[in-house]
Protein backbone atom coordinates (compact mmCIF):
# COMPACT_ATOMS: atom_id res chain seq x y z
CA UNK A 1 0.00 0.00 0.00
CA UNK A 2 1.24 3.86 -0.11
CA UNK A 3 0.80 6.80 2.09
CA UNK A 4 0.47 10.72 1.20
CA UNK A 5 1.42 12.85 4.03
CA UNK A 6 0.78 16.38 3.58
CA UNK A 7 1.92 19.99 5.54
CA UNK A 8 -0.26 22.33 4.55
CA UNK A 9 1.14 24.96 6.52
CA UNK A 10 1.29 27.06 9.84
CA UNK A 11 -1.48 28.90 11.62
CA UNK A 12 -0.45 32.13 14.66
CA UNK A 13 3.60 31.80 14.58
CA UNK A 14 4.66 34.10 17.28
CA UNK A 15 5.64 37.84 16.38
CA UNK A 16 9.55 36.67 16.70
CA UNK A 17 9.52 34.59 13.28
CA UNK A 18 11.24 35.61 10.53
CA UNK A 19 11.12 33.22 7.71
CA UNK A 20 10.08 29.74 9.09
CA UNK A 21 11.32 26.25 7.47
CA UNK A 22 10.66 22.61 8.20
CA UNK A 23 12.62 19.84 9.12
CA UNK A 24 10.35 16.72 8.42
CA UNK A 25 11.71 13.02 9.66
CA UNK A 26 9.51 9.82 9.70
CA UNK A 27 10.91 7.76 12.47
CA UNK A 28 9.47 4.55 14.41
CA UNK A 29 9.75 3.93 17.96
CA UNK A 30 13.55 3.12 17.80
CA UNK A 31 14.25 6.75 16.24
CA UNK A 32 14.91 5.36 12.74
CA UNK A 33 14.53 7.13 10.12
CA UNK A 34 12.17 4.90 7.39
CA UNK A 35 12.44 7.99 4.97
CA UNK A 36 15.03 10.24 3.95
CA UNK A 37 14.83 13.64 6.59
CA UNK A 38 13.66 16.53 3.91
CA UNK A 39 13.23 20.05 4.60
CA UNK A 40 11.31 23.06 2.86
CA UNK A 41 10.43 26.75 3.32
CA UNK A 42 7.11 28.15 2.69
CA UNK A 43 5.52 29.62 0.14
CA UNK A 44 7.41 33.00 -0.12
CA UNK A 45 3.92 34.78 -1.16
CA UNK A 46 2.07 33.24 1.98
CA UNK A 47 1.57 35.31 5.23
CA UNK A 48 4.97 35.75 7.84
CA UNK A 49 2.45 34.29 11.14
CA UNK A 50 0.61 32.11 8.60
CA UNK A 51 3.29 30.74 6.23
CA UNK A 52 1.90 27.93 3.89
CA UNK A 53 4.30 25.17 3.16
CA UNK A 54 2.97 22.50 0.24
CA UNK A 55 4.61 19.89 1.45
CA UNK A 56 4.23 16.00 0.46
CA UNK A 57 5.98 12.96 0.73
CA UNK A 58 4.62 9.61 -0.10
CA UNK A 59 5.22 6.65 2.22
CA UNK A 60 5.24 3.01 0.18
CA UNK A 61 5.11 -0.40 1.72
CA UNK A 62 7.43 -2.14 3.53
CA UNK A 63 9.10 1.06 4.31
CA UNK A 64 7.08 1.55 7.50
CA UNK A 65 5.61 0.10 10.21
CA UNK A 66 2.40 0.50 12.79
CA UNK A 67 4.99 2.46 14.83
CA UNK A 68 5.48 5.17 12.19
CA UNK A 69 5.41 9.08 13.48
CA UNK A 70 6.09 11.96 11.72
CA UNK A 71 8.49 14.56 13.36
CA UNK A 72 8.30 17.94 12.32
CA UNK A 73 10.86 21.20 13.78
CA UNK A 74 9.66 24.45 12.95
CA UNK A 75 12.74 26.60 12.48
CA UNK A 76 13.25 30.19 12.23
CA UNK A 77 16.21 32.78 11.72
CA UNK A 78 16.62 34.70 14.71
CA UNK A 79 16.75 38.77 13.24
CA UNK A 80 19.28 39.71 16.12
CA UNK A 81 21.80 37.34 15.87
CA UNK A 82 21.24 36.17 12.47
CA UNK A 83 21.39 32.44 13.79
CA UNK A 84 18.70 29.91 13.47
CA UNK A 85 16.49 29.07 16.21
CA UNK A 86 13.32 26.21 17.37
CA UNK A 87 9.98 27.43 17.14
CA UNK A 88 8.63 24.27 18.09
CA UNK A 89 7.84 20.30 17.21
CA UNK A 90 4.80 18.14 16.65
CA UNK A 91 4.43 14.70 16.42
CA UNK A 92 2.09 12.86 13.87
CA UNK A 93 1.73 9.28 14.49
CA UNK A 94 0.31 7.71 11.33
CA UNK A 95 -1.48 4.89 13.02
CA UNK A 96 -4.03 3.54 15.42
CA UNK A 97 -3.90 0.18 17.41
CA UNK A 98 -7.68 -1.94 16.19
CA UNK A 99 -7.59 -2.52 19.27
CA UNK A 100 -7.35 0.54 21.23
CA UNK A 101 -7.58 2.85 18.82
CA UNK A 102 -5.06 5.18 19.86
CA UNK A 103 -1.58 5.36 18.55
CA UNK A 104 0.19 2.14 18.28
CA UNK A 105 3.56 2.01 20.31
CA UNK A 106 4.55 -1.30 19.47
CA UNK A 107 4.93 -3.12 15.88
CA UNK A 108 1.43 -4.86 15.30
CA UNK A 109 0.74 -6.53 12.08
CA UNK A 110 -2.86 -4.93 11.80
CA UNK A 111 -3.39 -1.22 12.01
CA UNK A 112 -5.59 1.67 10.83
CA UNK A 113 -4.39 4.73 8.93
CA UNK A 114 -5.39 7.73 10.75
CA UNK A 115 -6.63 8.91 7.34
CA UNK A 116 -8.07 12.36 7.38
CA UNK A 117 -6.88 15.79 7.75
CA UNK A 118 -5.81 17.30 11.59
CA UNK A 119 -4.77 20.54 13.23
CA UNK A 120 -1.46 19.85 15.84
CA UNK A 121 0.09 21.88 18.30
CA UNK A 122 3.68 23.01 18.57
CA UNK A 123 5.70 22.10 21.62
CA UNK A 124 7.81 24.62 22.76
CA UNK A 125 10.07 22.94 24.37
CA UNK A 126 12.40 20.16 24.00
CA UNK A 127 10.91 16.60 23.50
CA UNK A 128 11.69 13.20 25.03
CA UNK A 129 14.06 11.30 22.63
CA UNK A 130 14.08 8.14 24.74
CA UNK A 131 13.44 4.97 23.31
CA UNK A 132 10.65 3.35 22.50
CA UNK A 133 9.81 7.09 20.83
CA UNK A 134 6.10 7.19 21.97
CA UNK A 135 3.60 9.96 21.02
CA UNK A 136 2.38 9.05 24.60
CA UNK A 137 5.23 10.65 26.06
CA UNK A 138 5.48 14.12 23.79
CA UNK A 139 1.62 15.22 24.22
CA UNK A 140 2.23 16.24 27.64
CA UNK A 141 5.14 18.91 26.53
CA UNK A 142 4.50 22.67 27.15
CA UNK A 143 2.39 23.86 23.75
CA UNK A 144 3.05 26.91 22.31
CA UNK A 145 -0.09 29.39 22.49
CA UNK A 146 -2.13 29.54 19.62
CA UNK A 147 0.57 27.93 17.01
CA UNK A 148 -0.28 24.93 15.26
CA UNK A 149 0.58 22.74 11.81
CA UNK A 150 -2.28 22.10 9.92
CA UNK A 151 -1.19 17.65 8.07
CA UNK A 152 -3.14 15.18 5.89
CA UNK A 153 -2.70 11.66 5.88
CA UNK A 154 -4.36 9.81 2.99
CA UNK A 155 -4.54 6.77 1.81
CA UNK A 156 -2.59 7.04 -1.88
CA UNK A 157 -4.40 6.52 -4.73
CA UNK A 158 -4.81 3.16 -6.76
CA UNK A 159 -5.74 1.83 -10.20
CA UNK A 160 -8.79 -0.35 -10.24
CA UNK A 161 -6.31 -3.27 -10.30
CA UNK A 162 -4.54 -2.27 -6.68
CA UNK A 163 -1.54 -0.31 -8.30
CA UNK A 164 0.25 2.33 -6.15
CA UNK A 165 -0.19 6.08 -8.15
CA UNK A 166 2.34 8.64 -7.28
CA UNK A 167 3.43 12.06 -9.04
CA UNK A 168 5.45 10.60 -10.75
CA UNK A 169 2.82 8.90 -12.60
CA UNK A 170 1.56 11.82 -14.37
CA UNK A 171 2.38 15.60 -15.75
CA UNK A 172 2.28 17.97 -13.41
CA UNK A 173 -0.69 19.53 -14.68
CA UNK A 174 -2.69 16.51 -13.97
CA UNK A 175 -1.70 16.25 -10.04
CA UNK A 176 -4.55 17.68 -8.86
CA UNK A 177 -7.32 16.25 -11.53
CA UNK A 178 -5.66 12.84 -11.05
CA UNK A 179 -6.34 13.02 -7.12
CA UNK A 180 -2.69 12.52 -6.76
CA UNK A 181 -1.87 16.14 -5.06
CA UNK A 182 -5.61 17.20 -3.97
CA UNK A 183 -5.67 20.74 -2.92
CA UNK A 184 -5.73 21.58 1.09
CA UNK A 185 -9.16 22.40 2.15
CA UNK A 186 -9.76 26.02 3.50
CA UNK A 187 -9.39 26.39 7.22
CA UNK A 188 -12.50 27.99 7.78
CA UNK A 189 -14.62 24.50 6.27
CA UNK A 190 -13.80 23.03 9.26
CA UNK A 191 -12.41 20.46 7.69
CA UNK A 192 -9.28 19.56 10.06
CA UNK A 193 -9.84 17.77 13.07
CA UNK A 194 -9.20 20.00 16.33
CA UNK A 195 -9.50 17.69 19.07
CA UNK A 196 -5.95 17.83 19.15
CA UNK A 197 -5.87 21.59 19.82
CA UNK A 198 -7.99 22.63 22.63
CA UNK A 199 -8.07 26.16 22.95
CA UNK A 200 -8.04 27.83 26.64
CA UNK A 201 -9.62 31.11 27.81
CA UNK A 202 -6.01 32.87 27.59
CA UNK A 203 -5.31 31.69 24.44
CA UNK A 204 -8.92 33.41 23.23
CA UNK A 205 -7.51 36.64 24.24
CA UNK A 206 -4.49 36.03 22.85
CA UNK A 207 -5.80 35.34 19.30
CA UNK A 208 -7.31 38.88 19.43
CA UNK A 209 -4.18 40.56 19.94
CA UNK A 210 -2.49 38.27 17.26
CA UNK A 211 -4.88 39.16 14.39
CA UNK A 212 -4.05 43.10 14.81
CA UNK A 213 -0.71 42.40 13.85
CA UNK A 214 -0.06 43.96 10.73
CA UNK A 215 0.44 41.91 7.66
CA UNK A 216 3.61 40.97 5.99
CA UNK A 217 4.59 38.03 3.80
CA UNK A 218 7.37 35.68 3.67
CA UNK A 219 9.25 37.36 0.52
CA UNK A 220 9.36 40.61 2.49
CA UNK A 221 10.61 39.33 5.62
CA UNK A 222 13.52 37.15 3.79
CA UNK A 223 14.37 40.62 2.13
CA UNK A 224 14.69 42.24 5.35
CA UNK A 225 16.94 39.12 6.44
CA UNK A 226 19.08 39.01 3.02
CA UNK A 227 19.84 42.95 3.50
CA UNK A 228 21.06 42.46 6.88
CA UNK A 229 23.03 39.73 5.78
CA UNK A 230 24.29 42.24 3.13
CA UNK A 231 23.93 39.78 0.14
CA UNK A 232 20.89 41.80 -1.26
CA UNK A 233 23.09 43.62 -3.67
CA UNK A 234 25.17 40.53 -5.01
CA UNK A 235 21.65 38.77 -5.51
CA UNK A 236 20.17 41.56 -7.37
CA UNK A 237 23.23 41.97 -9.91
CA UNK A 238 23.04 38.42 -10.43
CA UNK A 239 19.70 37.49 -11.20
CA UNK A 240 17.48 37.74 -14.59
CA UNK A 241 14.56 37.65 -13.60
CA UNK A 242 11.57 37.19 -11.23
CA UNK A 243 11.61 33.69 -10.72
CA UNK A 244 15.68 33.35 -10.58
CA UNK A 245 15.57 36.13 -7.88
CA UNK A 246 13.04 34.22 -5.55
CA UNK A 247 14.78 31.41 -5.94
CA UNK A 248 18.19 32.74 -4.99
CA UNK A 249 16.75 34.79 -2.15
CA UNK A 250 15.31 31.46 -0.63
CA UNK A 251 18.39 29.59 -1.41
CA UNK A 252 20.11 32.23 0.69
CA UNK A 253 17.84 32.08 3.74
CA UNK A 254 18.17 28.28 3.42
CA UNK A 255 21.75 28.43 3.91
CA UNK A 256 21.72 30.18 7.40
CA UNK A 257 19.34 28.16 8.71
CA UNK A 258 20.90 24.35 9.29
CA UNK A 259 19.21 22.60 12.27
CA UNK A 260 22.51 21.50 14.47
CA UNK A 261 22.45 19.51 17.42
CA UNK A 262 22.87 22.97 19.60
CA UNK A 263 20.43 24.62 17.97
CA UNK A 264 18.29 26.59 20.77
CA UNK A 265 14.84 27.92 21.20
CA UNK A 266 13.50 30.87 20.11
CA UNK A 267 13.29 33.30 22.70
CA UNK A 268 9.66 33.42 24.47
CA UNK A 269 9.89 36.51 25.97
CA UNK A 270 9.09 37.90 21.82
CA UNK A 271 6.13 35.52 20.94
CA UNK A 272 3.56 38.33 21.33
CA UNK A 273 2.97 41.46 23.12
CA UNK A 274 2.20 41.32 26.73
CA UNK A 275 -1.31 41.80 27.71
CA UNK A 276 -1.92 43.19 31.21
CA UNK A 277 -5.48 41.21 31.37
CA UNK A 278 -4.25 38.23 29.99
CA UNK A 279 -1.08 38.57 32.71
CA UNK A 280 1.29 35.90 33.03
CA UNK A 281 2.22 32.47 34.26
CA UNK A 282 5.36 31.39 37.13
CA UNK A 283 6.40 28.05 37.08
CA UNK A 284 9.26 26.45 38.74
CA UNK A 285 10.01 23.32 37.48
CA UNK A 286 12.45 21.75 39.37
CA UNK A 287 15.80 21.49 40.90
CA UNK A 288 19.58 20.71 38.95
CA UNK A 289 22.93 19.23 40.06
CA UNK A 290 21.58 19.31 43.56
CA UNK A 291 23.72 17.55 46.29
CA UNK A 292 22.03 13.81 47.16
CA UNK A 293 20.87 14.55 50.35
CA UNK A 294 18.45 17.11 52.15
CA UNK A 295 15.17 18.37 51.51
CA UNK A 296 14.79 21.09 49.04
CA UNK A 297 12.12 23.49 48.99
CA UNK A 298 12.01 26.34 46.48
CA UNK A 299 10.63 29.83 48.32
CA UNK A 300 9.57 32.61 45.88
CA UNK A 301 7.47 35.80 45.27
CA UNK A 302 6.46 38.25 42.93
CA UNK A 303 8.12 41.77 43.39
CA UNK A 304 7.80 41.52 46.96
CA UNK A 305 7.84 45.25 48.52
CA UNK A 306 10.49 46.45 50.82
CA UNK A 307 8.70 45.64 54.25
CA UNK A 308 9.52 41.61 53.23
CA UNK A 309 13.17 42.47 54.40
CA UNK A 310 12.36 44.17 57.67
CA UNK A 311 12.51 42.62 60.46
CA UNK A 312 8.53 42.33 60.70
CA UNK A 313 8.25 41.29 56.69
CA UNK A 314 5.45 40.88 54.91
CA UNK A 315 4.61 36.84 53.87
CA UNK A 316 1.17 37.02 51.94
CA UNK A 317 2.95 37.11 48.88
CA UNK A 318 5.93 33.88 49.23
CA UNK A 319 4.73 30.80 48.21
CA UNK A 320 6.43 27.74 49.34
Amino acid sequence: GGIDVYIDSARYLPDSVTVSKLVVRFVDSGLNDVHAPQSILPDMKSPVHHPAFNFRCELRFPFYDSTTMMLILLLTLDFESMTPKIVGSAFVPLFLSPSTLRPSETPESEYILRNGAYQIPLYCEEYYQKKPFLYSDQKFLDRLPCASLLVRILEARRTPDGVVLGLGDFNQTEWETQGVWPKPPKYYLGKYCTLECPMTKSELQLFEALRLRPPKNVFDKAIDVVLKLGKLDAILAMQQNNDQLLRAISNCVNECMPLMSDTQFIDFKFAAKYSRASGFKFTVDGFHNMPRKGIFIAIFCLSPPATFYSENHDSWQTHL
